[in-house]
């Protein structure tokens, strides 16, 4: 191939490919089911991360929301997230003080549940053990509170 002829046909592979719509990122609609409520009282919240870097520290959150809480499960939805890989948290803030509270040994005073049923044992469990994979345009996610 001559010279003149691979440089024509490095620019028409460069003109082609700047062409090209880039491939549209799916999103997907999360629906979160919380169990095993003991009360109506206050208010349950859902948390997701999509790393292990930074998994259950408040700054690190990629959605949350809230819902008033109910006696037995409550559906909390998440719109328009990016498909990925995600670990979900939720808690039953009862007395509605925003705040997950504790024990003065850290051990939680208000019902806590992780995706995948993951627990805590001396900390939060691994990313990986809570995460769940998130592709279809609409995902159930179900949460089951331990208190």
């Amino acid at each position: 191939m001559t010279r003149l002829r691979l440089i024509a046909a490095l620019a028409l592979v460069f003109v082609v490919a700047a062409g090209s719509p880039a491939k549209p990122m799916s999103s997907a609609n999360v629906t979160v089911v919380v169990e095993n409520l003991r009360s109506a009282d206050g208010d349950v919240r859902v948390a997701l991360w999509s790393a292990a870097d930074g998994f259950t520290e408040a700054d690190s959150v990629v959605a949350e929301t809230k819902e008033k809480a109910q006696f037995g499960s409550v559906i909390l939805r998440l719109a328009g997230l990016p498909t990925g890989r995600y670990a979900v948290v939720s808690y039953h803030d009862e007395n509605g003080n925003g705040d997950f509270d504790r024990t003065f040994l850290g051990l939680p005073k208000e019902g806590l549940g992780f995706s995948n049923g993951a627990w805590i044992d001396l900390g939060p469990p691994a990313f990986d053990e809570a995460a769940v994979d998130v592709e279809a345009p609409n995902e159930v996610i179900i949460v089951k509170l331990r208190y």
